[in-house]
């Protein structure tokens, strides 16, 4: 079945260690297929300070085929495929405080190991913020 979740508060993270969005993590049973499409508001406490994304999961995925779009000015959008979990997107720059939608999409198969999948990020600048908006919003399909 579709389900939609929602960001419901402003989450900051001021520090390069990544982690996880609150309201976006979705629980995975083992073998488990998810096909999935997140749409991020974020922003930065400077241009100088980039956004960086990842997805984390389960132990041992069988497969992960997810494609993301960010920001790396307010009129430059950067692609990166993602084939594996904790693998950051290497922004150095952002639209700093101005708000933009950053795109994560694609397909998890999970495997023998259930746990949680989960949107994650981090600051490219220890001690300078990024935050993620409330209104920030994953849908995913399980099957």
């Amino acid at each position: 079945s579709l389900t939609v979740a929602d960001k419901t508060a402003d989450q900051s993270n001021s520090t390069v260690n990544g982690v996880d969005i609150d309201d976006l993590t979705v629980a995975l049973a083992a073998n488990e297929i998810l096909p999935f499409h997140a749409y991020l508001i974020m922003s930065a406490a400077a241009t100088t300070t980039g956004v960086q994304m990842a997805i984390n999961g389960p132990a041992s995925p069988a497969a992960i085929a997810v494609q993301s779009y960010s920001h790396s000015t307010t009129s430059q959008l950067i692609t990166n495929p993602f084939i594996a979990y904790e693998v950051y997107t290497g922004l150095t720059s952002s639209p700093g405080t101005a708000q933009r939608v950053y795109e994560i999409y694609g397909r998890v198969i999970n495997g023998a190991n259930a746990g949680t999948f989960a949107l994650r990020f981090r600051s490219e600048v220890d001690t300078s913020a990024v935050t993620c908006h409330r209104g920030s919003w994953i849908q995913y399909f399980k099957t």
